[in-house]
């Protein structure tokens, strides 16, 4: 990380087919290829990131 040479990383938060939270961490490569190096149930301190539901009017 932080030198020109590494691939772009991004943070993904949301649910796997069962609708548990999961953090991934995916690398984009330049010639377009992208790989998962990280996946785990989503930490609490991330759930502030996620956008909240509208409320609902009674």
């Amino acid at each position: 990380m932080g030198d020109h040479k590494s691939p772009l990383r991004t943070l993904v938060l949301g649910p796997d087919r069962s609708g548990n939270m999961l953090e991934m961490i995916v690398l984009h490569f330049d010639d377009g290829r992208e790989m998962v190096i990280h996946a785990m149930p989503m930490r609490a301190h991330y759930r502030r990131l996620l956008p909240r539901p509208p409320e609902t009017k009674p």
